[in-house]
């Protein structure tokens, strides 16, 4: 698989110097020409989304109270996704599937490819690796 054929998501957060106003998103959409953007900020998902890009929350469960706010960010924001960390807790899937339509995207410590199958099974729709050495040999 090609390099070229992979959908390419920038992570906003990481980025230094942007705004969450329509110009940067109108320069990312022309100049950089990303498939989206994975950000934890609400406005951020409603800039890019009035520039045409998919949006992926990334969300950090790490308590009931976490997980409520999240439900209620993710219906409020409307994004194209969900990135859910740790990406290691896939047996919360489920409960998310049943108040929210978004896929789930699974990230964060999963190093294995047990841990990848482990996610699907539980329901994620896919998983986010920032390990390299994984990236082409994780079939779905």
């Amino acid at each position: 698989m090609s390099q070229a054929s992979k959908p390419i998501f920038l992570h906003t957060d990481l980025m230094n110097g942007l705004s969450n106003d329509k110009e940067s998103f109108r320069f990312l959409s022309a100049y950089i020409k990303p498939t989206g953007i994975v950000t934890t900020k609400g406005p951020m998902i409603r800039a890019a989304k009035k520039e045409g890009m998919l949006t992926i929350q990334r969300v950090f469960l790490i308590d009931t109270t976490s997980l409520t706010t999240t439900i209620k960010n993710v219906l409020e924001n409307q994004p194209d996704a969900i990135e859910i960390m740790p990406g290691i807790a896939p047996s919360i899937i489920a409960h998310i599937k049943e108040h929210l339509p978004q896929p789930i995207i699974l990230g964060g410590l999963i190093w294995n490819r047990q841990q990848v199958a482990e996610a699907l099974a539980n329901g994620a729709d896919a998983v986010s690796l920032s390990r390299a050495e994984m990236w082409n040999d994780i079939t779905g």
